[in-house]
Parts: C-alpha cells; structure tokens; sequence
C-alpha cells in the first residue's frame, strides 16, 4: 500500500494571516487581509481574505500570486492602513 503526502502549494510559503493587500478595482480600492491560510481536501493551498466590511473570500494562494504580478493586487506594510507598498 502506498501514502500519499500533502505537498503544500509552492507560493504558500510567503502568505500569513494578517498580512494586507490593496486591491485595484476601477470601482473602488479597497484592503483585503489574509484571515487563515488552510489546506483543501485534494492538498491545494487556499487563502481565506477578509475585506473591510468583515466578508470572507477563499481562493487559491496561487491565484494571489497571479493577481500581484498582473497587477491586480499589490502587499502593504505591516501596520499601514493601505498607504504604503511593501518592500
């Protein structure tokens, strides 16, 4: 009988709960923060966000990854309430 291991998703490593990202929707901008980090049943790696009103979203970290390099998303300093850019 063989076991199967849970490989985490490989862009994971860098989302923890509390860190914050400023979304760019032509709408509006806005702040979501990462809630908890959690792995599905089939081992892929989601991110539960929290917006400002306190509704949830769960998506997949390697779609966060996808947002910030398309632009879509960008990561806030710790402890900035959506003025500064991370490093």
């Amino acid at each position: 009988m063989t076991t199967r291991t849970k490989k985490r998703s490989t862009v994971a490593w860098w989302l923890s709960p509390g860190q914050q990202f400023r979304v760019e929707d032509p709408s509006s901008e806005s702040v979501m923060t990462v809630a908890r980090i959690v792995d599905d049943p089939f081992g892929l790696t989601r991110a539960i966000l929290r917006d400002s009103d306190g509704r949830e979203i769960s998506t997949y970290a390697d779609q966060i990854q996808f947002a910030i390099e398309a632009g879509m998303m960008s990561p806030l300093e710790t402890g900035t309430t959506g003025l500064g850019l991370a490093c």
